[in-house]
């Protein structure tokens, strides 16, 4: 009876479709909801047919080498095999359906092959598509069963059954070109249940429709999202509409996928109504003439049967109409003359104004017309005879009085000069005198720091002795001027072309005083110079000898401070080379942490389904992940900044050197973030980092993700909010900066304040008891709320030991005490990494964590959930291996050696650049070259290899650029700081001084406001 019943059905149906046919419908479909008319139809019920249609679906067969998402670490394929049309059992009675089946992941290549069909057609653009759809069965595995249309990644329509590993989340999504499945996108099937409807057992209608200026998506009749133009751009390219079953194992979408047995999604018919984009303005004319009193097929109407025809043009991929490109041609064009201009200024600026003679090898000419003329003008200006030259040398003053003697000068040219007082000229120049007459000159600086009159004895003066050649000095009574012969005029010209020495001291110098040479100011006390008399006047006209003694050793600065008025420059301090090498091989251990992080993940996490070579990668994660390629080495950053912010204070008590770190570190720390920041901005902003979307389902690490800011304005923000952050907070621009470094930067510029607040407490506890108390009492109490300071504390505990107490040397006379030392110090660096190694059952990291307390609840973490600790929260095993690493270095001659080497010292200048910059190269250059060479069929351990050489060879490129760059904005910085600091203000000046506002204010009254001024 049953039997009967369904043929006399099937026969019915047969006979509706053939009268229904869509030649009968020739002047389209009109939806009677939406009012649009469609002038193309494709019609399939699964029920009514064995086969798939070729003409109108397309059964798809592809394996990706490569798959796009973040979180995408297994990719798609499809076989023929898997897409069936069965009756289903699972209905009572048995149902004939489309059936899409998804097999199990394979294991050596990540690749999920599941069922697709594509329509033929690629010209389908605007329209309603509608379908019965049934997810996968619960505990299958995640699936996602999808009506899509789909032109690219950014061009698209999605509408997606979800059956998730957990039944309780899953969903339909309703996305629109590319976007990520938020809950706001979601109808979960429990809101479905509660409406009366079964997601699993059952099929569900669902329908998308498409104009140019919105889309709706339904399920059930029921409008679960809509989207307007002016919400987020639409889809606009012609596409082919699929139906298909799939898995990425992306946990923020279908999860998955299917590890044991495939499972099984169904479709029982699809309807599409819509227009086509390869029809022409003509066409649609015509179309409108013709159809413009017919009457139209509904889109309701569930007899229609059938697909209507089409040409080769709608089986080709769609190509948007060129667009008008004068405009953009024209912008060109005017930007290319205003470049062309800027670059010709440029060029002309360089090639007029650098000193090319001073680049060449032999920078004086004797044919120099330049050099000519300026000797000729000096002996025209200098040159006259005199009576007397006193000097220790005998030859030269012989040599000298010849030359007096003969009367060299040069004629009718040589004024004589005025003789002001008693002031004693210096060997090898006269400061040329003003063209004024002063009968009170200034006062001359005394040893003493104080002034002294000009006009008294100069026998009794003692300054320090000239690095030049001997002192000639000849005076005139008459005309109290000096000869100048040829040599004298090469020293003159070999100090006026001598580079110029540091500026700092320059401008201490006073004008007015005639010790002060400012040729001779690098090198005051030379010991090669030469010692004898100096001749000059008293104050009654008669000569006296003044004997030039060399300072005492001991005096020499405190002679150059008091008698030139010049600081004396402090000696550089010593790098300490072992803790600069400690710091390389911290960044270095951060930034391989961080490559095996993005391209080998099972090394550095030990669990998940990312290992390319299980049986190996065990034993690297035993041995490289422990200790290599963790996340410890962040520690001893924290601790050897803490050495290099305290010790000078600990060991002289000087406030300036906290004044001078406080205001120093922060610039010191944000002009290189600023700079790489800003430049990282645009540059991500270009899409350089488009092969990071597809790095996971290489690589297999999800951890890799980094988008571009909305705007500069949130940039700025992000910048902004780094300065004010405090630990263990995650700033935002952590998500739009390569590898989220940068959470580092509030940790170190917070706690540097609390360091250098707690070096000055520290060092007014005089007794060490209460000292190594109060360490003690702070080290654990930061531990326990998971603060950042315990790594700090610890860095100050180890400063003070060598700034106050001098361990190293105590426990140099005891071996005992040395040893034990080093045995545990040993012994926390090497066995903190090991708490990680088992971390599938239980790891130390998740039980210590238990103890610290819930800040949401206060209780102890353990009684509210007991969780993996995050990457930005300290751990027991860091500090462990960070105080242990730090007291290994400070104390093993053996480990100072290593880090004192000549290859990694040459990286301490370029730490600063590599730390910022090398999660921009790993995340562009790396994953491309990664994402290449995995599709080119190379094998892993190769492509490993490869990018590992590659990516770092550029990071050190790019940092000896990059470094200078970086160095030279921050070095100036500081410089103009300790300027601000220590010079006075310049007195504010009008702006129209030495006139009167008036000459502004009053300019339209014209000669008027003059004549009464």
């Amino acid at each position: 009876m049953l039997s009967s019943i369904l043929a006399l059905g099937s026969l019915l149906v047969a006979s509706v479709a053939a009268a229904t046919l869509p030649s009968q419908c020739g002047c389209g479909y009109s939806d009677p909801e939406t009012q649009q008319l469609f002038t193309e139809s494709l019609i399939v019920y699964f029920n009514e047919t064995d086969t798939i249609d070729s003409n109108v679906f397309t059964i798809q067969d592809f394996a990706n080498k490569k798959e796009q998402g973040w979180n995408a670490i297994y990719k798609q394929g499809a076989k023929p095999s898997n897409v069936q049309i069965l009756n289903d059992t699972a209905f009572y009675p048995p149902l004939q359906i489309l059936d899409l089946q998804t097999d199990p992941y394979i294991q050596h290549n990540h690749l999920v092959y599941g069922g697709s069909l594509e329509t033929v057609r690629k010209d389908i653009q605007y329209g309603s598509f509608r379908a019965a759809l049934k997810a996968a069965n619960q505990w299958t595995g995640g699936t996602a069963l999808s009506m899509m249309l789909r032109y690219n990644t950014s061009d698209s329509l999605d509408m997606d059954f979800m059956n998730m590993d957990d039944p309780a989340n899953a969903a339909v999504s309703n996305l629109v070109n590319g976007e990520w499945p938020s809950v706001d996108y979601l109808t979960n099937f429990t809101i479905l249940e509660d409406a009366g409807l079964k997601p699993w057992s059952s099929f569900i209608s669902v329908r998308m429709d498409w104009n140019k200026t919105d889309v709706a998506f339904y399920i059930a009749d029921n409008k679960t999202r809509a989207i307007t133009k002016k919400d987020r751009t639409l889809p606009q390219a012609g596409q082919p509409l699929q139906l298909k079953t799939w898995s990425t194992g992306d946990d923020t979408w279908m999860e998955g996928p299917p590890s044991v047995n495939a499972s099984h999604s169904r479709v029982a018919w699809v309807r599409a109504f819509f227009n086509s984009s390869t029809m022409t303005s003509a066409e649609h004319d015509a179309f409108d003439q013709r159809c413009a009193n017919a009457a139209f097929c509904l889109t309701d109407d569930t007899t229609l049967r059938g697909s209507t025809s089409y040409s080769l043009a709608s089986t080709l991929r769609w190509k948007d109409t060129p667009a008008d490109k004068s405009i953009r041609q024209n912008a060109g064009i005017v930007a290319a003359c205003c470049s062309s201009f800027g670059i010709f200024a440029l060029l002309n600026v360089f090639f007029r104004r650098t000193p090319w003679e001073k680049l060449r090898p032999n920078k004086r000419n004797s044919g120099d017309t330049t050099d000519a003329l300026r000797s000729y003008l000096r002996r025209s200006l200098y040159k006259k005879p005199a009576t007397k030259v006193m000097s220790d040398s005998s030859s030269d003053l012989a040599q000298a009085q010849d030359k007096m003697s003969s009367g060299i000068s040069t004629p009718s040219i040589q004024t004589p000069l005025p003789v002001y007082g008693a002031a004693t000229p210096r060997s090898g120049y006269q400061t040329p005198v003003p063209p004024y007459e002063r009968e009170t000159l200034p006062p001359l600086p005394s040893l003493n720091g104080n002034y002294r009159s000009r006009n008294a004895s100069a026998a009794s003066l003692q300054y320090p002795p000239s690095s030049s050649q001997p002192i000639q000095t000849a005076l005139d009574s008459d005309a109290g001027t000096k000869v100048f012969d040829e040599k004298d005029m090469a020293v003159l010209d070999r100090i006026e072309e001598a580079p110029p020495h540091d500026q700092s001291m320059q401008d201490h110098i006073r004008p007015e005083d005639p010790f002060a040479d400012k040729h001779k100011l690098a090198n005051p006390f030379n010991e090669k110079h030469s010692l004898g008399s100096v001749a000059t006047l008293t104050e009654k006209g008669k000569e006296a000898v003044v004997k030039v003694t060399p300072l005492e050793a001991h005096a020499k600065s405190e002679a150059a401070a008091g008698i030139l008025g010049v600081p004396v420059k402090p000696t550089p301090t010593k790098r300490i080379d072992y803790l600069a090498g400690l710091v390389a091989v911290a960044c270095m251990g951060v930034t391989l942490h961080h490559f095996c992080q993005t391209f080998w993940p099972w090394v550095t996490n030990g669990y998940g389904p990312g290992a390319h070579y299980v049986e190996a990668e065990k034993w690297f994660e035993i041995f490289l992940g422990s200790y290599l390629l963790t996340q410890l080495w962040i520690g001893p950053f924290f601790l050897t900044a803490t050495r290099f912010l305290s010790t000078n204070y600990l060991k002289n008590g000087n406030l300036e050197d906290i004044a001078k770190k406080e205001l120093r570190r922060a610039p010191r720390l944000f002009v290189p973030i600023i700079i790489t920041s800003l430049l990282e901005y645009f540059l991500i902003s270009m899409d350089l980092n488009a092969a990071l979307q597809y790095l996971p389902s290489v690589s297999y690490s999800t951890w890799p993700y980094v988008v571009q800011q909305p705007n500069f304005g949130v940039y700025l923000n992000n910048i902004i909010e780094l300065l004010y952050l405090m630990p263990n907070a995650i700033p935002e621009i952590v998500s739009h900066y390569c590898i989220g470094v940068l959470w580092t930067v509030p940790v170190q510029l917070q706690f540097t304040y609390m360091v250098l607040t707690a070096a000055v407490l520290i060092r007014d506890i005089k007794n060490p008891w209460k000292r190594f108390g109060f360490y003690a009492l702070m080290i654990v109490s930061s531990w326990y709320a998971k603060s950042w300071a315990s790594c700090h504390w610890c860095g100050l505990v180890l400063s003070d030991l060598e700034a106050t107490y001098k361990w190293r040397t105590y426990l140099g006379k005891r071996p005992l005490a040395y040893w034990t030392v080093i045995f545990f110090a040993f012994v926390g660096a090497t066995c903190a990494p090991l708490a990680s190694v088992f971390a599938q059952t239980w790891t130390f990291n998740t039980f210590e964590n238990s103890l610290h307390p819930d800040f949401a609840s206060g209780k102890p973490i353990m009684e509210v959930k007991s969780v993996y600790p995050g990457y930005n929260e300290p751990t027991l095993t860091i500090i462990a291996f960070s105080i242990g690493l730090q007291i290994l270095v400070e104390l093993s001659p053996l480990v100072q050696k290593f880090l004192s080497m000549k290859m990694i010292l040459w990286l301490h200048p370029h730490i600063m650049t590599v730390y910022l910059t090398h999660g921009f190269v790993m995340w562009t250059w790396g994953a491309w070259c990664a994402i290449a060479l995995s599709s080119a069929g190379v094998p892993y351990w190769a492509v490993l290899l490869v990018t590992l050489v590659t990516t770092y060879t550029l990071i050190f490129a790019l940092a000896t650029v990059l470094s200078p760059a970086i160095d030279v904005p921050t070095q100036a910085l500081m410089r103009t700081l300790d300027r601000w600091t220590k010079d006075e203000p310049v007195p504010k000046r009008r702006t129209t001084a030495p006139f009167s506002k008036d000459i502004v204010v009053n300019r339209q009254c014209g000669d008027q406001a003059v004549g009464e001024s």
